[in-house]
């Protein structure tokens, strides 16, 4: 079976383990292998790489799900992770309305419906740094950022 944008897009949303263990499953042993192999020697697998973390039917969902990835095209596969609600950036990468030096929520300077379309400026009402967002047509990185201070702020995009 292969799988929709809309199935791929309700595991990112309400079952992110799995997905990203099948994505992970699929990743190590490679589409070739997982099309071609029955789900039960995908679960010995799974176990021998540590799978006795999951129940049984955990790792026979995780299995499943990586069987339905397998018949997607890798460009596919990828455009889903796109789009979908998966965070797959770096730990310290910059997020939208996350004050990037005391991690709480921002405040705009205005409306987000009113912003530019490039920018928006923000003020962290905790730590009292500014700074700006920027986007195309999504959320990009900060920049400009000052700490309570007005001292200029490095922001780390990894």
């Amino acid at each position: 079976m292969m799988m929709t944008f809309g199935e791929f897009n309700k595991l990112a949303c309400g079952d992110r383990v799995t997905l990203i263990s099948a994505i992970d499953t699929l990743m190590q042993a490679g589409q070739t292998y997982i099309r071609g192999t029955e789900i039960a020697e995908i679960i010995s697998e799974l176990k021998k790489g540590g799978g006795n973390l999951f129940t049984e039917q955990m790792l026979e969902r995780i299995a499943q799900i990586a069987k339905d990835l397998a018949q997607l095209r890798t460009c596919t596969l990828l455009a889903y992770v796109k789009r979908s609600r998966l965070d797959f950036r770096g730990p310290n990468a910059p997020r939208s309305g996350i004050c990037p030096i005391c991690g709480c929520e921002l405040d705009y300077d205005m409306p987000l419906a009113l912003a530019d379309g490039n920018h928006i400026d923000w003020t962290c009402q905790d730590c009292g740094a500014t700074g700006k967002e920027g986007f195309q047509r999504v959320f990009t990185t900060h920049y400009d950022v000052c700490d309570g201070d007005g001292k200029p702020f490095p922001i780390s995009n990894d």
